[in-house]
C-alpha cells in the first residue's frame, strides 16, 4: 500500500481512536574482528529484535471519555502474528487547545514465556475532542491549561541465549511523567500535581510585555503493576 496506514500492530482503532500512522524500525548489535593491523576481518550480528509504534488521533464528544488503562497498559503484551509478540515500553499522549489528542504507543518485539507478565496502571483519562486538558495536573479556577503531555514508560530487558539471540524479555519500573502549559487572564496562574502525582520541581513562571504571564509544571508517578 503506497498511501495510508494500513497496519496497526495494536489494534487499538476503532470509533474513536483513529490510527494515524505505524511504522517497525530493527534493532541489532554487532560484533567486529579486527586482525593485527586494525582492519575487520569478519563481524557477527547479534541481539535482534523490532520495535513496533502506531499513532492514534482521539475524536468523539465530551461524554466519551477514554480510559487509557481499558485500552492499553505498559508491560501488556500484543499479538503481531502467529508467532510475534510485542511488549508496550512506552505511551505518548499529547493534548492542545488546537488539535484533538494524539496518543503514541511504542512497543518491544517480546521473547519467552508471557506467564505473569502484567501492565502497569497509569489511571489517565482523555476527552477525545479539541480541548487541552490537565494530565496529572489541577488549575486553579482562574488558570488555563494550553498544552499538556503525559508519558508513561517502562525498562525492558532481555536475556539473550548462547548465540546472543533474545531468549527472554521482561519489563520493569512503570512510571508516569506529564506537564502542562497555562496561561491567565486575571491572576498569576496557578496549578499543582493531582492527587496521586509529585511535583519534578517549583511551577516555572514566565512574563513579557505582549502576552499574559503563563507557568509550566512538570509531575510524575511511580505505577504499579495490575
Amino acid at each position: 500500500m503506497a498511501f495510508g496506514t494500513d497496519t496497526d500492530y495494536f489494534g487499538l482503532g476503532d470509533t474513536h481512536w483513529k490510527i494515524q500512522g505505524s511504522g517497525i524500525t530493527p534493532s541489532a548489535s554487532n560484533d567486529p574482528t579486527p586482525d593485527e593491523n586494525g582492519d575487520n576481518i569478519c563481524e557477527v550480528t547479534y541481539d535482534e529484535f523490532n520495535t513496533y509504534q502506531a499513532s492514534y488521533r482521539l475524536i468523539g464528544v465530551a461524554a466519551d471519555t477514554q480510559t487509557i488503562d481499558t485500552k492499553v497498559k505498559v508491560g501488556q503484551i500484543f499479538p503481531l502474528d502467529t508467532t510475534a509478540r510485542a511488549v508496550v515500553n512506552s505511551i505518548e499522549i499529547a493534548t492542545s487547545n488546537t488539535e484533538n489528542p494524539l496518543i503514541t504507543v511504542q512497543a518491544e518485539q517480546y521473547f519467552g514465556d508471557t506467564g505473569g507478565q502484567l501492565g502497569f496502571a497509569n489511571a489517565l483519562t482523555v476527552l477525545p475532542i479539541k480541548r487541552a486538558q490537565g494530565l496529572g495536573v489541577t488549575a486553579d479556577t482562574v488558570s488555563r491549561i494550553i498544552s499538556s503531555s503525559a508519558t508513561i514508560t517502562g525498562q525492558t530487558y532481555r536475556v539473550l541465549d548462547s548465540d546472543g539471540d533474545p531468549a527472554q524479555s521482561d519489563l520493569s519500573g512503570g512510571r508516569a511523567e506529564a506537564s502542562a502549559e497555562l496561561i491567565s487572564c486575571t491572576a498569576n496562574p496557578g496549578v499543582a500535581a493531582a492527587s496521586g502525582w509529585t511535583l519534578v520541581q517549583a511551577v516555572a513562571r514566565s512574563s513579557e510585555n505582549t502576552r499574559q504571564e503563563t507557568a509550566s509544571i512538570n509531575v510524575y508517578k511511580n505505577l504499579t503493576r495490575a
